[in-house]
């Protein structure tokens, strides 16, 4: 188990039922530097980066196929 990177959580929200997933931002695994991450916002399809010192959710993944 792993955290999905920045693509693979963009495949996952573009998918038509992306039930089980809160409406909230999830981390990602892909860096943008020392100091921040990407997110995935599962609300509205945004993604942006954020400081790891940050507190949001997480969902594990083993394989995406696509």
């Amino acid at each position: 188990w792993r955290l999905p990177t920045r693509l693979e959580l963009l495949l996952m929200y573009n998918q038509e039922d992306h039930s089980g997933f809160a409406i909230f931002n999830y981390w990602s695994s892909t860096e943008n530097d020392n100091y921040y991450a990407w997110f995935q916002n599962f609300s509205n399809g945004n993604q942006f980066n954020y400081g790891k010192n940050g507190n949001s959710y997480v969902r594990a993944v083993r394989a995406i196929k696509e």
